[in-house]
């Protein structure tokens, strides 16, 4: 089983990305793409070596690391302007020391320093152009869709756009998200400073491929080998989690299942525990309880009379449409989705799961 526990490689998809933003540098990419569907792995390991072994500098920044996006993309861009500092062979030599013993390095130019974090980034670039000159940059940032519910998220995206549009060409800009209405809010919005900045396109799934690498191994060990159609109904039923499908295999090597497709929810309710779901759904608020409890049950229009009635009554009180949106919107960006105006989806695959459950207390 070693074998399906290695990370599997989508260099295809990592040249496509690449691709079209280096053909289109003046153009950003966002990509969306749900949470656990192979994303970040995609980013920080095809694509940044791709990039790399073309000689483009890659940085990728997960803005669900610090509610100080800005700082942490800072940072991030310091780290790697350190590595470049240390990893030129050595300065122009001053002077040689008497009898060889020793040298005068010419001291490096100092780096200029600005109390604006907007200003600090372009000093970074500006640096890290200096160290590598020509450099280009592969900025991959993830999460992006927290930049929307971050109090300085629209400082950020002022400084991302200023730096983007001062190194054209040098920057390759690449933003990710698992929130689709957050990737909308940000791009679509046209009063936020990332309004029109970037191109869209959805995250392609793994597919039938990656099953049928992951299940060789597998199939090898068991006397009766369960066919590739089966493990990618599977497969499809925990929504192409990568990481889901290969704890499942583990879960058919040591436990004797009948139904391989039958059994992805009980292994689902191994791997994520009822109680943690029920305990965080008690979290949120009574309406937004009472909605999600009616989203699980389908398609519905939150500002009709009818939603507004049926919520009334569930609570006891009485509730407005803007009041419904506003439960819905604060809701954390793992939960909830607003792919089209007036319609929500849950996107909490074991949330939606236990909500579903008939006999849930």
């Amino acid at each position: 089983m070693n074998g399906a526990f290695s990370i599997y490689p989508r260099p295809g998809l990592a040249r496509h990305y690449l691709d079209r933003l280096l053909t289109s540098p003046n153009r950003a990419l966002s990509v969306f793409g749900p949470r656990q569907v192979g994303k970040t792995t995609l980013l920080q390991h095809d694509l940044a070596a791709l990039a790399e072994r073309e000689g483009i500098a890659a940085l990728y920044v997960d803005f669900m690391a610090s509610s100080n996006a800005l700082e942490l993309l800072n940072a991030r861009l310091a780290q790697l302007v350190h590595e470049a500092r240390m990893g030129l062979s050595k300065r122009r030599v001053k002077a040689a020391k008497a009898a060889g013993f020793g040298i005068d390095l010419e001291p490096a130019p100092s780096d200029p320093v600005s109390a604006d974090p907007g200003v600090q980034l372009q000093n970074a670039f500006s640096t890290l152009n200096r160290l590598r000159p020509g450099v280009q940059l592969l900025l991959m940032l993830d999460e992006a869709q927290e930049l929307v519910r971050q109090q300085e998220g629209e400082r950020t995206m002022k400084a991302i756009r200023a730096l983007f549009n001062t190194f054209q060409g040098q920057l390759l800009l690449l933003i990710t998200g698992s929130s689709r209405e957050g990737l909308l809010r940000l791009f679509g919005d046209r009063h936020r400073a990332s309004f029109g900045l970037a191109d869209h396109e959805d995250f392609q799934r793994l597919g039938r491929d990656f099953v049928e690498a992951k299940a060789a191994a597998f199939n090898k060990q068991r006397r009766q080998p369960i066919e590739i159609d089966t493990l990618y109904t599977a497969f499809q039923a925990m929504e192409h989690r990568p990481a889901d499908f290969i704890a499942y295999l583990s879960f058919l090597a040591i436990n004797e299942v009948r139904d391989v497709v039958g059994s992805v929810q009980v292994f689902l309710q191994t791997r994520y525990p009822t109680e943690a779901v029920r305990e965080r759904f008690l979290r949120f608020t009574p309406l937004q309880r009472t909605v999600l409890t009616l989203l699980a049950e389908g398609p519905c229009q939150v500002a009709s009379k009818a939603t507004m009635d049926r919520v009334a009554r569930e609570l006891g009180a009485p509730v407005t449409a803007g009041g419904i949106r506003h439960a819905l919107t604060s809701l954390p960006a793992d939960v909830i989705a607003n792919p089209a105006r007036g319609h929500y989806e849950i996107v909490d695959a074991q949330l939606l799961a236990w909500l579903r459950e008939a006999d849930r207390e």
